[in-house]
């Protein structure tokens, strides 16, 4: 299976004040432990600037922001969500 990751899932898994928060972790653990098959996450640098840009700004979480970016500024092969 190959899911596409857009803002809103990105921002609920990562943002515990986020009403979907519960859904979204519960749905990235069940993949982490392969309950939920899947071959490959897709998402667009546009989709990661908004959500890093929503962390940062709106959420005012900088140590977030930079956590979650940070492996996409020098290992474009190897992204994973945390």
């Amino acid at each position: 299976m190959k899911i596409f990751l857009d803002t809103s899932a990105l921002i609920a898994y990562y943002n515990v004040d986020d009403r979907h928060h519960a859904e979204a972790a519960e749905t990235m653990k069940k993949i982490r432990e392969g309950e939920i098959p899947l071959t490959r996450f897709y998402t667009t640098d546009y989709i990661l600037d908004e959500t890093l840009t929503f962390i940062e700004c709106v959420l005012s979480m900088h140590e977030l922001a930079v956590r979650v970016g940070k492996p996409y500024r020098h290992h474009p092969s190897q992204r994973s969500f945390e």
